[in-house]
């Protein structure tokens, strides 16, 4: 048993350094939130996800995965990623965002009853 435990602890070591060290990380790094509508392997998979939590009734997790989606969103079009001066308007329009989904996840995980 003990020998059998560790190759498969090695097999999953080497599994996480192969990802680590391979273009994958890289990869999901380089996504913005425009290329799943422009990346048909992105959008089905995103697609297939969200369909299979709607069939199987799994409305907080698809609310989770909504607001993440919004916020990622949000943040990368609202929020400037150099040091830069960020304008009012942007800044109220990722607070308007960020408070949207805050009101959608205490509404799912602590006042809707299922």
């Amino acid at each position: 048993m003990g020998r059998d435990a560790e190759g498969l602890l090695r097999a999953i070591l080497e599994l996480i350094q192969y990802i680590l060290h391979s273009d994958i990380v890289q990869y999901i790094r380089g996504i913005q939130p425009k290329d799943f509508y422009s990346d048909k392997i992105l959008l089905g998979t995103f697609l297939i996800i969200v369909l299979l939590m709607w069939f199987f009734r799994a409305y907080r997790a698809l609310s989770l995965v909504a607001g993440t989606y919004a916020l990622w969103f949000a943040k990368v079009y609202f929020i400037p990623s150099q040091s830069v001066e960020i304008d009012l308007t942007k800044l109220i329009s990722f607070a308007i965002v960020g408070v949207a989904v805050g009101a959608l996840w205490l509404y799912m995980f602590f006042i809707r009853e299922d």
